[in-house]
């Protein structure tokens, strides 16, 4: 890839691919399970815990966002040393700017209500009214709120090990991909 535009449409291209991905179908949420998800979103606290998850993924995404740039212009073969150290000097200069466009959208007011409003349905595909409200009683435990204290941290530690773990795979799996593409195009 001959320029940082590039390899960020490809990133942006791979978490696009990821994050739509079809989800189950999701049932009618009964009057029962609404009123029981109200109470276990309050009991898990979960508009602060949604805020402190970004607000701990926009600590890390410096370093993840580049590490998987880095890890794709590493991966691909068509690129010489010189250019390599070209796209690395580029992507040094333009990550401050990128990283700037990243938090503003994790900065949107909006966001975490859209989160909630999509994320408390899946607790009613799965479980019943019932079951919700003993996951609330669980969550207004001691042990219950240490688990909705830590999860944020739980979960930035897990997406950082999975993007070290995949960036290099994805990287060079998208660099294959488009060398195959380009190899059709030119029959």
């Amino acid at each position: 890839m001959k320029n940082p535009r590039a390899v960020f449409a490809v990133v942006a291209w791979v978490v696009l691919l990821l994050a739509t991905a079809p989800a189950g179908a999701q049932q009618p949420i009964s009057v029962e399970q609404r009123a029981a998800l109200a109470e276990l979103a309050e009991a898990m606290n979960m508009r602060k815990t949604l805020q402190d998850t970004l607000k701990l993924l926009q600590r890390s995404m410096p370093a993840q966002l580049k590490q998987q740039i880095e890890s794709m212009l590493a991966a691909d073969p068509r690129l010489k040393p010189a250019q390599r150290a070209q796209l690395q000097a580029k992507l040094d200069e333009e990550l401050p700017a990128m990283v700037a466009r990243l938090q503003r959208f994790y900065d949107d007011p909006a966001l975490i209500s859209d989160l909630l409003d999509a994320i408390l349905p899946i607790y009613a595909s799965y479980f019943s009214a019932d079951e919700i409200r003993q996951l609330g009683a669980f969550y207004r435990t001691p042990l219950g709120t240490k688990m909705v204290e830590t999860l944020p941290r739980i979960a930035n530690d897990s997406m950082r090990l999975s993007m070290q773990i995949m960036a290099p795979r994805l990287g060079k799996l998208t660099s294959d991909m488009m060398e195959d593409l380009r190899q059709r195009a030119a029959r």
